[in-house]
């Protein structure tokens, strides 16, 4: 307000240059209003003291300085984040190779299984066909003595009755 009231007392208005209208246009901003820019005078403020010929000659180094010193510090923040991104993903990786290790074995051991099931499905079947053999080898054993043991009761008999 005090910067309007001192622009139309002390300065002509000129619409028609390019420069004046600029400087009316910053001169007219409100900085109440603009907490972007009160926050950032307020953080010029901060380390610069003095308004000397000077200081303002070095204020651009010395902001440039401060950038320089905010960046590395934002960069050492992030060198630590990344060296625990990198050991977060070289568990991954071992993880991963742990997995794909164990997914393996299983396949192999499913695959075994798988064989061990065949050979045994054959086994059973031999088995099976074995005791069914021996099965009927033995009553063709039983017959036999039968036959035999009638036979011979035959005989016997057809002699002791003679």
């Amino acid at each position: 307000r005090e910067l309007s009231l001192f622009r139309s007392r002390h300065m002509a208005v000129d619409d028609t240059n390019p420069l004046a209208r600029k400087l009316n246009k910053v001169l007219d901003t409100s900085l109440d209003s603009n907490k972007e820019m009160l926050e950032a005078l307020k953080t010029l403020s901060s380390f610069f003291a003095k308004n000397t010929l000077r200081n303002r000659r070095s204020l651009r180094s010395d902001v440039e300085k401060r950038s320089l010193v905010i960046c590395e510090q934002f960069a050492n923040c992030f060198a630590e984040v990344k060296q625990e991104l990198d050991y977060l993903k070289n568990d991954v990786v071992a993880m991963n190779k742990c997995c794909m290790s164990m997914t393996a074995r299983l396949k192999a051991a499913k695959e075994h299984t798988v064989d061990l099931l065949v050979q045994t499905t054959k086994l059973q079947a031999e088995s099976a066909r074995k005791n069914n053999r021996s099965e009927r080898t033995m009553l063709n054993l039983q017959n036999t003595l039968l036959i035999s043991a009638t036979f011979v009761l035959f005989m016997t008999t057809k002699y002791q009755f003679k």
